[in-house]
């Protein structure tokens, strides 16, 4: 019969730290682009045309002027 190995578990504190860390960046980051995507719906854009496309000088929106 062979005797059980032992499980090195010293790093679980500090991976469960880490996802929880890793959980709270994303919902910062979810946050983040809600607040951009409100800001650049809502701007009064002042667009910079270059070929082929267009870009907000004050809210950084872009979109293709090829139609």
């Amino acid at each position: 019969m062979m005797d059980q190995t032992y499980i090195d578990n010293s790093h679980y504190s500090e991976i469960k730290i880490l996802k929880e860390e890793v959980e709270l960046l994303q919902e910062r980051v979810c946050h983040l682009r809600q607040k951009i995507d409100h800001l650049q719906r809502h701007c009064k854009h002042l667009f910079l045309e270059t070929a082929g496309m267009r870009e907000c000088q004050k809210c950084g929106f872009s979109e293709s002027t090829y139609y």
